[in-house]
């Protein structure tokens, strides 16, 4: 352990009481200094905020110092805290993490909000609001999701623009659509009157390998929306994914979790 951290972890026991009295602070404790976005050796007292803010628009009194008593500090942007359970309750505005789904599914995850060109998107997993690729461009979608208390229209929050298709095995995923349904049921239907021991089954057709489960939507309110994920907060920018890269995910079932990429 840094031979400094018995001295900041001093000075954040006699400062956390008045830090926290500042307007956006939501948490204080001790980490790596950051320069430009990459962490330091540097040992501060760092003050968690909903959203950074300039200097500009805070009060002499809110604005923190850049050290106390010799220890430096530093702010970083958590977002608003939110316990384990709103992941699944109405939020409003809604973030990535929150439960939604589509009018036919149980629930699912929120990933986040993206642009496609100009216009802004909800990105979840085809599986969720795409109905595994039994939905339709315009089906809507519900946050909270079905399972969760979501119903239509109150809960509508977005239309689905686009998927890609999953491809299913073909000799282990039977279809699960309503026409499938409701076809092989007739058919099915018919050959037992007849007499007939012949049953049918259908299967979605193996196309190829899956890249990805992925899913957009287009939200029907954008001052509803909010640019953060919770217990993660803003987006601050896009990485490709990399070997040993540690990362965090916020979901519906899971909450907060974090690992490391092992395989990409």
């Amino acid at each position: 352990m840094d031979s400094n951290y018995s001295q900041v972890k001093q000075q954040l026991q006699l400062a956390s009481e008045q830090l926290l009295r500042r307007q956006n602070v939501l948490a204080t404790g001790i980490g790596y200094k950051s320069v430009e976005g990459k962490a330091t050796s540097e040992l501060a007292i760092i003050c968690s905020v909903a959203s950074k803010k300039p200097l500009s628009r805070l009060s002499k009194n809110d604005i923190i110092p850049r050290q106390i008593d010799g220890v430096p500090t530093d702010v970083y942007p958590s977002g608003i805290f939110r316990t384990h359970s709103s992941t699944t309750g109405r939020l409003r505005p809604i973030p990535g993490g929150c439960s939604i789904s589509h009018t036919e599914v149980s629930a699912g995850t929120l990933g986040c909000w993206v642009k496609r060109g100009n216009q802004l998107y909800l990105i979840s997993n085809n599986h969720v609001i795409a109905n595994s690729n039994e939905a339709s461009a315009g089906d809507l979608i519900l946050q909270p999701g079905n399972y969760d208390g979501g119903i239509n229209p109150d809960d509508v929050i977005a239309e689905l623009s686009d998927f890609i298709p999953i491809n299913y095995q073909e000799d282990s995923v039977a279809a699960s659509g309503r026409m499938s349904r409701w076809l092989t049921g007739l058919l099915n239907s018919l050959y037992k009157l007849s007499g007939s021991s012949t049953r049918l089954r259908v299967y979605r057709e193996q196309k190829g390998y899956n890249i990805c489960d992925c899913a957009i939507a287009r939200p029907l309110n954008l001052e509803e929306v909010a640019q953060e994920i919770l217990q993660i907060g803003k987006i601050e920018g896009v990485r490709e994914a990399e070997l040993g890269m540690h990362i965090k995910k916020s979901g519906r079932t899971t909450g907060l979790t974090s690992g490391t990429i092992i395989q990409t």
